[in-house]
């Protein structure tokens, strides 16, 4: 929340999701590899972001990171 807080008022875009099979996202996590996710992130950046990217990530998502 206060990354996309600080975004906000820096005037920056931000970009949050969960991975599939977890959070709110749809998906069963036994059906989840790590291939998969680094396939989603991989799709998720290059069709919503443009121009270089900071990725920052806590557990595993920062070693997706």
């Amino acid at each position: 929340e206060a990354l996309a807080a600080w975004a906000a008022v820096a005037g920056r875009d931000f970009l949050r999701f969960d991975w599939f099979g977890h959070g709110a996202s749809e998906g069963d996590f036994v059906h989840v590899t790590l291939t998969r996710w680094r396939a989603d992130a991989l799709a998720v950046s290059a069709g919503l972001t443009a121009g270089p990217l900071v990725v920052l990530g806590s557990s595993l998502g920062g070693w997706l990171a």
